[in-house]
C-alpha cells in the first residue's frame, strides 16, 4: 500500500500535467470534464498492474477495452471510422496517461533520474516565466509538488537517521503537508502582469535579428510555392495549390436557408507585395458597431420592412476532424463581450481566437445578419443610405440588438453610444485605407470602369463584375520576383496574367477599392453555399478569401471578385411579394415571407431528448460482457489452479494449504504480525475456530523449523480446515465472499 501511495504521489501530478499540456493540441470533446475522467480510470488500471498482487488486476484493461469497443462496434459499419474520428480524444487521453505512468516510473526507479526530473521542472518555470508563456495555474503548482518530493528526499539522505528509516514510508507521511505548500502556491494570488526581464529580452531581440538577418542573406534565392487548400494563417500568394478534401465542420441552421454564409477565421489589412499581414485587429466593439450601423441603416429606411435589407439567421457550428484555436463566426455576428457559447476568445491576429485548442466536438452557437445582396432594394440603400441619427441609433442598440452593449438596466458594459460611433467611423480610414500606389495604366483602367458611378457601391460592384469575369485558375504560376508593391502586382494581374485563384481577385479587389479611397480589407476563411437544409458538412476544400469593403452608413459589405462564386444571398422584399399578390399569385408565399419582419430570438438549435436504444445497449452490453468474463475467468482460474495442485507432492501440497489457510484468517481478522509466532496466533485465534481445524499449525511447525515432511493425516487435516475456513469466511463476509475468494 505505502509502495501504491508513493508512486500516486508523483505521477498522478505528472498524468495531469501532461493532459493539461496536451489539451492544446489534443482534440477535446464538448465536455471537458471527461477527458479528466478517462484519465482517472487509465491511472487508477495502470496503478493496479503496477501494485496489485490479486490476479483479477489483469482483468481491468480487458474491462476498459470492452467498455470503449461497445460503442463503436454498435455503430452501423459506414459511420465507425467517423466515430472513432470524432471521438479520437479516447485514444490521446489513453496515449498521455500511459506515457506520463511509463516515463514517471522509469523516473522514480533512480535517484539520479529523479534529481534530473527536478531540476527539468524548476528550469521549466523559469523559461515559462521569463518568456511570458501563459500556463494555467494550476500546472504550475502541480509541478512544484513532484519538485518538492524530490527535494523532501534529497533532504533525507542527507540525514543521519537512527529508529524510523524508511525513507518511502516517511515521505507519504510527510506528503499531506507538501501538499499543503502545493494548495498554497495554487490560492495564493499571481500579479496581473509578468515580470518584464527587460535586459535579458532585449539581448534576446538582438540575437534574434542577428539570426534572421543570417538566415534571409543564406536564403534570399529560395522561395516556396507551395500551399494547401484549407484555412491557413499563410496568406502568400503560391503559384500551385494542392487540393485535400476532408470534413471539418458541421452547420447547422434550424430552418433551411437558400444561400451563402462566409465563416471569417482572420481579416488581413496590410499587401506586403506577395502576401498579406495584420495590423489591426478589429475588437468586440467595432465588430459591434458594424453590426449596430447595419441594423439601424435599415431601421432608417424602412423600419416596418426592414427585413428587406437585413435578416436575422442563426446557425450552429461543431468543428469535426479539425483542430484549430480559430472561431469561425460570419460578418455581422452578434458578440455580447468575448464568448460564444462556451468558447471564451480574444481578437488576436485578424481573428476570434480561442484560449484554447478546438476542435473534435467544439460545438457553438451564434447569430449574425445576413444582407439581401443582389436584391434592388439592398442595392438602393447601399447606393443612396439614409443618414443615421442619434434617436434611430439608442432606438436599435437598447432595444433591437441590446448584446451589443450587453446592458444592464440603463447602463452598458460596452461604450456603443453615437459618440462613440462617430470615434469609431474616424478609425475605419486609419486602419483600412492605407496609401496604395497604382501605375498609370490602371489608373486609367480604374477611371474608364468607374465612369459615371453615382456611388461608392456601384464603384466595388462594377470591380467585382469585371474580375469575376476573368479565369479561375489553381496553378497559376508564382508571382515574378520583381512582384513586390500594390502597383507590381496589379499590373502585372491585371494586364498579364489575368488569372488566379481566390488570393489573387480578393488581393486584386481591395487594392483597387482602395485606390478609389474606399476602406477595404482581406478576409480568409470558408465559403458555404447552397445551406438550403439544416445541415451542412463544411470541408477543408470550401476554404476561401474573399474581400469586404466599408459603405459609409451601411457599413461592412461582403464582396465576391472570384470567378465561379458570384455571391448569391437574397431573398424576396416586399415589394416583390406585393406585385404577386397584386397579380393574384403567390399569397401563400406573400403571408409566409411577411412574418419575419417581426426581430425574432434566435431559435435554440438544441434536439429533442429521447431515449436512444443504442445509448442504453452501450451501457448494457458491457456490463453483462463483464459479468460473463469475471465468472469465465474465476472459473478458469479456479480449474487451473485444481489441476497444479493435483499435480503437486504431499509435503508442496501441505505447505500450500497451510498458507491459505494463513491467508483466509487474516482476512476472516487475525492477521499475523510481524513477529507474532505461529503457536501464539493459533492462541489468538482461540475458540473463534474449533482446535480440530487448527491442527494444521503444529504440522506447519515442523516443516518450516525441522524440515520435517507432514504425515497423511496431517495433509488431510489441513485439507479439512481449508474448507471449514472457507465457510466462515463466507459465513462473515457475505456477498464480499467473491472478491476474497479470487485471492485464494
Amino acid at each position: 500500500m505505502i509502495a501504491a501511495i508513493y508512486d500516486l504521489l508523483y505521477l498522478l501530478p505528472m498524468c495531469i500535467v501532461a493532459m493539461i499540456a496536451a489539451s492544446q493540441y489534443m482534440p477535446f470533446p464538448a465536455q471537458p470534464i471527461l477527458p479528466y475522467i478517462l484519465m482517472a480510470v487509465v491511472f487508477a488500471v495502470a496503478l493496479c498492474l503496477a501494485h496489485w498482487k490479486n490476479r483479477l488486476k489483469y482483468f481491468l484493461p480487458v474491462m476498459v477495452i470492452i467498455s470503449v469497443s461497445v460503442p463503436v462496434l454498435l455503430q452501423p459499419a459506414d459511420d465507425r471510422v467517423a466515430f472513432m474520428f470524432a471521438n479520437i480524444w479516447v485514444a490521446w487521453v489513453t496515449v498521455v496517461v500511459s506515457l506520463s505512468f511509463i516515463i514517471g516510473r522509469l523516473i522514480l526507479s533512480n535517484k539520479w533520474t529523479k534529481r534530473v526530473f527536478a531540476v527539468l521542472i524548476i528550469a521549466a518555470l523559469f523559461v515559462i516565466m521569463w518568456m511570458h508563456i501563459e500556463v494555467p495555474k494550476i500546472a504550475v503548482a502541480l509541478s512544484f509538488f513532484p519538485a518538492l518530493l524530490i527535494l523532501a528526499e534529497e533532504i533525507q539522505r542527507a540525514w543521519k537517521k537512527v529508529g524510523y528509516t524508511d525513507p518511502v514510508k516517511h515521505l507519504v507521511f510527510i506528503s499531506p503537508f507538501i501538499a499543503l505548500t502545493t494548495i498554497l502556491v495554487f490560492v495564493a494570488p499571481a500579479p496581473d502582469e509578468p515580470y518584464s526581464w527587460d535586459m535579458v529580452v532585449k539581448l534576446w531581440e538582438k540575437a534574434s535579428e542577428g539570426i534572421e538577418l543570417s538566415f534571409r542573406f543564406l536564403h534570399s534565392e529560395d522561395e516556396d510555392f507551395r500551399a494547401q487548400t484549407g484555412f491557413a494563417e499563410n496568406t502568400t500568394m503560391s503559384g500551385e495549390l494542392q487540393d485535400e478534401v476532408s470534413e471539418i465542420m458541421e452547420m447547422k441552421t434550424p430552418k433551411g436557408v437558400n444561400g451563402v454564409v462566409y465563416l471569417a477565421g482572420s481579416v488581413c489589412d496590410t499587401f506586403t507585395g506577395r502576401g498579406w499581414e495584420t495590423g489591426h485587429t478589429p475588437d468586440a466593439a467595432e465588430r459591434m458597431f458594424d453590426v449596430l450601423e447595419t441594423r439601424t441603416a435599415a431601421e432608417a429606411k424602412d423600419s416596418k420592412h426592414f427585413t428587406d435589407y437585413v435578416r436575422k439567421t442563426d446557425i450552429g457550428l461543431k468543428y469535426l476532424r479539425f483542430n484549430t484555436r480559430y472561431v469561425f463566426a460570419p460578418l455581422k455576428t452578434v458578440l455580447a463581450g468575448n464568448e460564444i457559447g462556451d468558447v471564451s476568445f480574444d481578437d488576436k491576429d485578424g481573428g476570434l481566437i480561442s484560449d484554447k485548442a478546438l476542435g473534435y466536438n467544439t460545438e457553438y452557437d451564434l447569430s449574425f445578419y445576413r444582407l439581401n445582396r443582389g436584391n434592388e432594394v439592398f442595392d438602393e440603400l447601399a447606393n443612396e443610405p439614409v443618414p443615421i441619427d442619434e434617436e434611430t441609433w439608442d432606438k436599435v442598440r437598447r432595444v433591437v440588438v441590446p448584446e451589443s452593449g450587453i446592458f444592464k438596466g440603463d447602463k452598458a458594459e460596452h461604450d456603443t453610444s453615437f459618440a462613440a460611433y462617430k470615434e469609431y467611423k474616424k478609425s475605419i480610414s486609419k486602419n483600412y485605407l492605407p496609401e496604395t500606389e497604382v501605375s498609370e495604366k490602371t489608373r486609367e483602367f480604374l477611371d474608364e470602369l468607374t465612369e459615371g458611378s453615382g456611388s461608392d457601391y456601384e464603384k466595388l460592384s462594377r470591380i467585382e463584375y469585371v474580375l469575376g469575369d476573368m479565369d479561375y485558375n489553381k496553378n497559376p504560376g508564382p508571382l515574378p520576383k520583381d512582384v513586390d508593391s500594390s502597383s507590381e502586382f496589379l499590373d502585372y494581374f491585371l494586364f498579364n496574367s489575368q488569372t488566379g485563384y481566390c488570393v489573387h481577385y480578393a488581393t486584386a479587389f481591395v487594392l483597387l477599392a482602395r485606390a478609389e479611397g474606399i476602406p477595404a480589407r482581406y478576409v480568409q476563411g470558408y465559403y458555404v453555399k447552397h445551406f438550403d437544409t439544416q445541415l451542412t458538412i463544411v470541408k477543408s476544400s470550401m476554404s476561401h478569401a474573399w474581400a469586404e469593403a466599408y459603405i459609409d452608413g451601411v457599413g461592412w459589405v461582403t464582396f465576391e471578385p472570384t470567378p465561379g462564386k458570384r455571391l448569391v444571398d437574397n431573398w424576396r422584399g416586399s415589394n416583390d411579394l406585393a406585385e404577386d399578390a397584386g397579380s393574384g399569385s403567390g399569397k401563400a408565399a406573400l403571408m409566409e415571407e411577411a412574418k419575419p419582419e417581426i426581430e425574432e430570438e434566435p431559435v435554440p438549435l438544441k434536439e429533442n431528448i429521447s431515449i436512444d436504444p443504442k445509448q442504453v445497449l452501450i451501457v448494457v452490453i458491457p456490463f453483462v460482457t463483464l459479468i460473463v468474463l469475471l465468472v469465465l475467468f474465476i472459473a478458469l482460474a479456479h480449474m487451473i489452479s485444481s489441476l497444479r495442485y493435483r499435480r503437486l507432492k504431499d509435503a508442496e501440497k501441505f505447505r500450500v494449504m497451510c498458507r491459505k489457510n494463513l491467508l483466509i484468517l487474516s482476512m476472516i481478522g487475525f492477521d499475523r504480525s510481524a513477529y507474532e509466532t505461529l503457536e501464539e496466533l493459533k492462541g489468538r485465534v482461540g475458540e473463534s475456530v474449533p482446535p480440530e481445524h487448527m491442527g494444521f499449525i503444529k504440522g506447519y511447525e515442523k516443516m518450516l523449523y525441522a524440515e520435517k515432511d507432514p504425515r497423511t493425516d496431517e495433509l488431510r487435516g489441513a485439507e479439512l480446515a481449508y474448507r471449514y475456513l472457507l465457510g466462515l469466511l463466507k459465513e462473515k463476509k457475505g456477498k464480499r465472499y467473491i472478491f476474497y475468494r479470487l485471492r485464494l
